[in-house]
């Protein structure tokens, strides 16, 4: 993929996150447990509030999770089996959807997204706008107490 085409679809996906008004963003990461470019992104995401990470097995469906509790959903998709290097199904899937396979690749409505460095860029955007949503909404809130204590 050239370095345009990374652009392009990291500008895409962020403009669809921007006009997109959700209390919740589910997002797929597709990576090896052997990669230390998925690591990299791994390691930013854990230990954050708003970030809820799931191992998504093959035989899984996002409806046996049932409901999320945090505003931003990672669905780890592992090219291998466990720790082998065996292939999973998620190897032909991100092959298929993203006309190769590379890794680290974030699958955020249907835009794939590869590099390591761009996918933090994205979560790290998606993280301001997610923080950004909860300091409106507790204004929003404090509004509502104040217009309530003037009646």
């Amino acid at each position: 993929m050239k370095s345009q085409d990374i652009e392009k679809n990291n500008k895409e996906l962020s403009n669809k996150m921007d006009t997109q008004d959700s209390k919740q963003y589910i997002t797929y990461l597709y990576h090896s447990s052997i990669c230390q470019y998925c690591s990299k992104v791994t390691s930013m995401l854990k230990n954050n509030d708003n970030v809820e990470i799931i191992k998504f097995k093959e035989n899984n469906k996002i409806e046996d999770f049932g409901k999320f509790t945090k505003p931003i959903v990672v669905l780890l998709k592992n090219i291998n089996k466990e720790n082998s290097l065996e292939r999973s199904i998620f190897y032909e899937e991100l092959k298929r959807k993203g006309k190769k396979v590379q890794v680290p690749a974030l699958e955020v409505n249907n835009i794939i997204l590869f590099e390591s460095d761009e996918i933090i860029i994205f979560y790290k955007k998606l993280l301001q706008k997610v923080s950004n949503d909860d300091k409106s909404s507790l204004q929003n809130r404090g509004n509502i107490k104040n217009d309530q204590k003037k009646k």
